[in-house]
């Protein structure tokens, strides 16, 4: 074994190289033991090299079949000790540049993964104080199935594929707002770092960046419902008099949520404002889609929909496609999350069926309110300034 591969190995995992060569050691021992159980292996290394010895249980010449993993015949013992006996456990050399290809890969295997681990306990020292904040770091390659993100020039986090918002293109070389969920040693073999970008946790922090009123509690957001890439509905409450929750997360020309929505892939974000009215608070939820009323029972909110209405300048557009939310329901399914039931789209004419049928109570709207609130859906596409760039990466 050259030494300057072991000193090289010990120096890019920030271990001795004496643990490099006793990792070297256990591996081959765990692989064989894995592969033939109370095999009774032991590797020691001399000058260099590994020597690994097997122990076999010496068998009688007599038997025509005996398992050649576990057992020797005495002929064969006694080349190696001329004083073997039946029932003796004998060693025997293994050369390891003998043993099969995949083998020898199981050894490698385990062996980087046992540095990888120690090497960890003083990465998941150094860095544990990064759990649960957010860092902006570049994305630099996809490896196994998940991405690697450049922490710093020797450290890695890991971005697997269930934490990626939805179908987010990440772009080699190119920075990314990342929460830190973990920094654990559960991660055998791999980085101990674990980020994700579709935390709602992610979707606070950097809304408290760059809303001073969230950040300094004057509002407070009552849940988020959310399809992590696609859409939102974040509920907000004013815990100050005088402070408008949705315009103060809006912001001039839509420049505080606008910039949220950029770091998120563009995902669409509706702020509803929370009321104790029920009647307020579908309303909200379903704006700025014009409808009508609702019927509530103990397991399902149907929500009465026009099928189309006009809008402000006079065109016309399907309600309840907008209220559905595309192929993929989108809308509708955040609406339902919000208030805790399944949702149906009635249109008028189906009312009066479907309290025969299903019960409850009709709950009129005033079509004079279900209107477009201007405010709550503003969509800027000038470009914007934003606290995010005066944010500043955290020192390791």
């Amino acid at each position: 074994m050259d030494n300057k591969i072991i000193s090289q190995l010990a120096k890019k995992h920030n271990v001795s190289d004496e643990f490099v060569l006793e990792a070297l050691k256990d591996s081959v021992k765990e692989t064989y033991n894995k592969e033939y159980p109370n095999s009774q292996v032991t590797a020691e290394i001399k000058s260099g090299k590994i020597f690994v010895e097997r122990g076999f249980v010496v068998v009688s010449d007599e038997l025509s079949f005996y398992d050649t993993d576990f057992q020797i015949s005495l002929e064969e013992a006694k080349k190696t000790d001329k004083n073997a006996k039946v029932g003796q456990v004998i060693r025997i050399e293994i050369s390891l540049e003998k043993i099969s290809k995949s083998f020898q890969k199981n050894i490698i295997d385990t062996w980087t993964r046992l540095i990888k681990n120690e090497s960890n306990k003083t990465l998941i020292k150094d860095f544990v104080g990064l759990k649960g904040t957010i860092i902006k770091k570049e994305y630099e390659r996809s490896e196994r199935g998940r991405y690697l993100i450049k922490i710093n020039d020797e450290v890695y986090g890991i971005l697997k594929n269930e934490d990626t918002l939805y179908n987010e293109k990440l772009k080699p070389g190119q920075n990314y707002f990342f929460y830190v969920k973990d920094v654990t040693a559960k991660q055998t073999g791999d980085w101990p770092i674990i980020l994700s970008r579709n935390d709602d946790k992610l979707l606070k922090e950097l809304l408290k960046i760059n809303i001073v009123e969230y950040f300094n509690g004057d509002i407070e957001i009552v849940e988020i419902v959310r399809i992590p890439g696609v859409r939102s509905k974040i509920i907000l409450r004013s815990k100050k008099e005088g402070i408008d929750p949705i315009g103060s997360f809006i912001g001039p020309r839509g420049s505080r949520i606008n910039a949220v929505k950029s770091e998120l892939n563009n995902e669409s974000i509706d702020l509803v404002k929370y009321s104790d009215s029920r009647k307020d608070f579908i309303l909200g939820l379903c704006n700025p889609v014009k409808i009508t009323g609702y019927i509530e029972n103990q397991d399902v909110i149907a929500i009465v929909c026009p099928e189309k209405s006009k809008n402000r300048d006079g065109i016309e557009k399907s309600n309840i496609a907008l209220l559905i939310g595309g192929k993929n329901a989108f809308n509708i399914r955040l609406i339902s999350r919000a208030l805790g039931k399944k949702t149906e789209i009635l249109t008028p004419d189906k009312v009066s069926e479907y309290l025969k049928t299903n019960g409850g109570e009709l709950v009129t709207i005033d079509a004079a309110a279900s209107t477009f609130n201007r405010d709550n859906k503003f969509r800027s596409k000038e470009k914007h300034e934003s606290l995010f760039d005066e944010f500043n990466d955290i020192d390791e």
